[in-house]
């Protein structure tokens, strides 16, 4: 498998830029997709879980000019570590393009399946569906840069994989109170993958370490309070956002010797990527959800849908719904 780019390359001595070459051999593709049924019982691909594994590498950077030997031996010695950053951008194109290909071809299928979905999850489908098309799976995580005492740790180009898998996790909780109508919905993820890059400085950076981590997530889950007053020309309101994030595991790579600043890693990392990740979801996804709100014009849903209080079948529609 090839992939083909272009690189900056800046340093002390001069820099460069130009096209690149990643060549890869053995490569193995592990993908597995799942299948939701629509409203008109069409099949539609979902969540596509994918990873490239691979053998052998070699990189080919033209234009490094004078000191070509020295820089192109010093990338093939880190191949890895490129490949790893350019990996999520490979897999998001790969899986985009799998789900169209993918969805074209379940569009050709003359049978029909039956959908029984309830409404509430028909919504959790549709949020998945704009996850998806915003390129927010996989998601990029803000970089995080502390201080622990004499130690800095920085942790960058940390991704997430399976953002988009998100379903209902219990039951819809809808109660009233004070002339307020409050719902409860909570979601939930399945097992989440990523990478990141690490690296710990101990005394100034006298003493650091640094390498790449891939790590599992063991479940996200989102609890939603909303809130709508029986004055309809108020919008609805998000009241509460909680998140609880799964069971962190790392596998690292890099770690080299044992010592005082790979123990410090070992024992920090898991807990500031915690961190990270939850500072990195909470913020966007309260502002996301409270604009989507926003949206909402109860007035105009209810003289759309008044007419169908008088119509048998307009009302046994609404009554499914509820």
């Amino acid at each position: 498998m090839d992939v083909l780019g272009n690189y900056t390359l800046k340093t002390w001595f001069s820099s460069a830029q130009g096209p690149f070459t990643v060549k890869l051999s053995g490569v193995f593709v592990q993908a597995t997709a799942t299948l939701e049924v629509l409203n008109d019982g069409r099949l539609e691909a979902q969540d596509i879980a994918m990873d490239v594994t691979f053998k052998d590498m070699a990189l080919d950077f033209q234009g490094l000019g004078f000191f070509a030997s020295m820089f192109q031996g010093v990338m093939n010695s880190v191949g890895a570590f490129v490949f790893d950053s350019i990996k999520p951008f490979v897999l998001s194109e790969a899986n985009a393009n799998i789900r169209r290909e993918v969805n074209k071809q379940a569009a050709r299928m003359p049978q029909r399946f039956p959908n029984s979905i309830a409404p509430c999850d028909q919504v959790v489908a549709q949020a998945r569906s704009m996850v998806r098309a915003r390129g927010y799976d996989p998601y990029r995580v803000k970089a995080l840069n502390t201080s622990l005492g004499l130690a800095d740790v920085q942790l960058t180009h940390t991704w997430l994989y399976g953002a988009a898998s998100f379903h209902r996790t219990r039951a819809l909780v809808v109660a009233m109170r004070n002339n307020t109508l409050h719902a409860l919905i909570e979601v939930g993820t399945q097992r989440l993958l990523g990478t990141t890059h690490w690296e710990v400085a101990l005394v100034s950076g006298v003493l650091s370490r640094a390498g790449t981590a891939s790590f599992s997530v063991e479940y996200l889950r989102v609890q939603v309070n909303a809130s709508q007053s029986m004055d309809t020309r108020q919008r609805p309101r998000l009241d509460d956002l909680q998140l609880q994030l799964g069971n962190v595991q790392l596998r690292f790579d890099g770690l080299g010797t044992v010592d005082y600043v790979l123990e410090l890693a070992v024992n920090v990392l898991p807990n500031l990527l915690r961190y990270q990740i939850m500072d990195a979801i909470e913020r966007p996804l309260r502002r996301k959800i409270q604009a989507e709100l926003d949206k909402v014009d109860v007035e105009r849903l209810i003289q759309e849908n008044a007419p169908k209080l008088d119509d048998p079948d307009g009302l046994a529609e609404l009554t499914n719904l509820l």
